[in-house]
């Protein structure tokens, strides 16, 4: 989402959403994402008004803690995020980012997702912008990942999805590819949710990769794959 309205989004030619977080404000968010995640408002709130003054030293602070259960750890989780990571991983504001989107977009959710509202996550993304969306029975938000429906739903996606003519980094076009012709560079954006960027070459994934300029520094604070 976040990619989507940055400056490098004319390079991405489809996107998948898996139980995507659009904001605390936004009409698919539960009341803190179901009870699991606990933000330090004083904290967000304070560095959001250091960093409209250009002041971005403190944003390693802690701004959101997750109470994940200990049956679903294995030692290799985050369960918290500094304000730095959490503002890479949330939309700027998911209407104009949504907005930007004018490639194929694919959003899974379980229909038991306990951080969003499922049944509100196709309104709300078309409100904006075209999308697909598949609600999956008997899934929750941590369960969506392993899935096997999930892969089938993306595999599917993947395979019928018309890609079209897209810019290359240096200007020059490209011809539309379908299925397994292309290549796939993946940002994580939450515990549970990928947006997809479907890029047409290999040169273009590596130039994709270079360092941002400062405007979109937050943007890759999302771990490029």
């Amino acid at each position: 989402m976040r990619f989507a309205g940055g400056q490098y989004r004319s390079h991405a030619v489809g996107y998948l959403l898996l139980a995507p977080y659009l904001g605390h404000d936004a009409p698919t968010t539960r009341p803190d994402a179901g009870g699991w995640a606990r933000p330090r408002l004083p904290v967000i709130i304070g560095l959001s008004i250091l960093n409209r003054l250009g002041v971005t030293a403190l944003n390693s602070l802690t701004a959101i803690t997750f109470d994940m259960p200990e049956t679903a750890r294995d030692g290799t989780e985050t369960v918290a995020y500094s304000y730095r990571l959490n503002t890479g991983y949330a939309p700027r504001n998911y209407a104009t980012d949504l907005a930007a989107i004018d490639v194929p977009l694919l959003a899974v959710i379980g229909a038991d997702d306990e951080a969003s509202y499922p049944d509100r996550l196709e309104p709300t993304l078309t409100a904006h912008t075209p999308a697909q969306v598949d609600i999956l029975p008997d899934v929750t938000h941590l369960g969506l990942a392993a899935a096997s429906a999930t892969s089938e739903v993306i595999q599917r996606w993947l395979s019928n999805v018309q890609v079209n003519t897209n810019t290359t980094m240096n200007g020059s076009r490209q011809q539309p590819t379908t299925g397994t012709d292309r290549r796939v560079l993946a940002y994580e954006t939450s515990s549970t949710m990928q947006a997809i960027g479907l890029i047409n070459s290999p040169a273009q994934r590596r130039t994709s990769r270079r360092e941002p300029g400062n405007a979109d520094r937050a943007d890759t604070t999302a771990q490029a794959r």
